[in-house]
């Protein structure tokens, strides 16, 4: 993970916004709880930070409830990672 935190790092993503990012694409399909309790971020924090990481087109909210997805970083037009 750690040339995946460089790259993101050369695309200015912030650390907070690296620390949710690495830890979404980790657990894969996940709720804000979730990414919060894996990154070490606050929980009330982690909404901003989703949200500007989904208009960077990094994330996505799944359709099926409030579950976070997450995209790689090139803009893979693949589809999602749940890994």
């Amino acid at each position: 993970m750690e040339l995946l935190e460089k790259y993101l790092k050369s695309i200015e993503l912030s650390d907070k916004e690296i620390k949710v990012y690495v830890s979404a694409l980790e657990l894969g399909e996940s709720t804000v709880i979730d990414i919060s309790k894996k990154s070490r971020v606050n929980r009330t924090t982690i909404y901003p930070v989703i949200d500007s990481l989904q208009e960077k087109g990094l994330v996505s909210l799944a359709q099926k409830g409030k579950k976070i997805c997450t995209k790689w970083p090139a803009g893979n037009t693949a589809g999602f990672s749940f890994y």
